[in-house]
């Protein structure tokens, strides 16, 4: 069993929960390895939708599709780095997932490195880099249409009037 595309988190709403998604058919999808189905039974576990939330199980998942190169993998993974959910909490393993996202201009990536860049987080204070993986970030959504654009529009033109 496979989870298509156009019904998967990954490929639609980078942001959301797919509400369409039967938890028993994902589950099933991702122990035989697909990995968008990985991904979103992470989604769900970690939010406790239609199953039990379970953040270290959540974990577990988003490391199988991550290595399967899921860059919302990869982006949540950075991101509970930074939060501490489901693991202890660690700066510089959250700048190396996003890296690991950004690669393929995954903007959640983007943007979780320039604000660690911004603010020292895992690596130097560098307000030229953040700036410049903010714009990096803003570009990729424009290109996407993703309504987030225009926040991290925001945010760049926030950035560029503070300057260094």
């Amino acid at each position: 069993a496979e989870i298509s595309k156009e019904t998967s988190l990954y490929s639609s709403k980078p942001d959301e929960i797919s509400p369409d998604i039967d938890i028993e058919q994902c589950k099933a999808a991702a122990e035989a390895g697909d990995a968008e189905a990985q991904h979103e039974l992470a989604l769900h576990l970690l939010e406790g939708r239609d199953i039990e939330r379970n953040d270290a199980l959540a974990i577990e998942w988003w490391r199988k599709a991550a290595a399967q190169g899921v860059s919302m993998a990869q982006v949540g993974l950075g991101n509970c780095y930074a939060s501490g959910r489901g693991v202890e909490k660690d700066w510089t393993e959250a700048v190396r997932w996003w890296r690991m996202a950004s690669a393929d201009g995954n903007p959640m990536a983007l943007t979780g490195l320039g604000n660690a860049y911004a603010n020292g987080q895992g690596v130097e204070i560098d307000f030229i880099e953040a700036a410049q993986l903010w714009k990096q970030a803003a570009d990729n959504e424009f290109k996407n249409k993703e309504p987030r654009s225009r926040r991290l529009s925001r945010a760049l033109g926030e950035a560029a009037s503070v300057g260094p």
